[in-house]
């Protein structure tokens, strides 16, 4: 998949999600992570991130318009789908 100029965004900012971005940007395309959880308690994972400076977090819950400004969205393995 092409995902050079295309903005992802990632639901769940687990491990999964991390290495999600990483991927998407590592292919040329722009991450955006939205999860549930407070920032404060996410901080932690999005260490992991090879270039945090350039991913758009969302915390606190996913709100629509920060998923509609995607091309593509990916949820997580470990969100719950309901």
């Amino acid at each position: 998949m092409d995902l050079k100029d295309k903005t992802v965004t990632i639901i769940g900012a687990a491990k999964s999600g991390v290495a999600a971005a990483n991927l998407v940007r590592a292919l040329g395309g722009t991450p955006r992570i939205s999860d549930h959880q407070p920032r404060e308690k996410i901080e932690g994972m999005l260490s992991a991130l090879t270039d945090r400076s350039s991913v758009e977090i969302e915390a606190g819950g996913h709100t629509e318009d920060f998923v509609r400004k995607s091309d593509l969205v990916v949820a997580s393995p470990g969100v719950w789908k309901d």
